[in-house]
């Protein structure tokens, strides 16, 4: 993310939460971890994240979810790249677009 950031890209994360109250823990887990430092924007919705009023055509998506990450690439028919992590509940769930790229960790993505 600081590479990214340091060639002048806008970081954005873009989050799901479920309720407003749920929300609010979000953002705080989120500042409490740190990671909100390397964020230019952060964006916590209760909707489906493909269906808000963004410009999906100029970004790279990252996530773990494959419902997501599918309906994502349905819209932006960019870059879109599955964090497919060890145990995790959404890595046995097969993907029906190939074209979305895989990999295990943020740090093996060469953007």
């Amino acid at each position: 993310l600081e590479k990214l950031r340091n060639n002048n890209n806008t970081i954005s994360m873009l989050t799901w939460s479920t309720l407003k109250e749920n929300m609010e823990f979000q953002n705080l887990k989120i500042i409490g971890s740190g990671i909100s430092n390397y964020f230019d924007t952060l964006i916590i919705t209760a909707f489906p994240k493909h269906t808000l009023e963004l410009n999906y055509k100029t970004g790279i998506f990252i996530d773990d979810n494959t419902n997501d990450l599918e309906n994502l690439y349905k819209i932006s028919h960019g870059r879109v790249i599955r964090i497919k992590r060890k145990n995790n509940k959404y890595s046995k769930i097969p993907l029906n677009i190939p074209n979305i790229e895989e990999y295990s960790t943020l740090s093996e993505i060469l953007i």
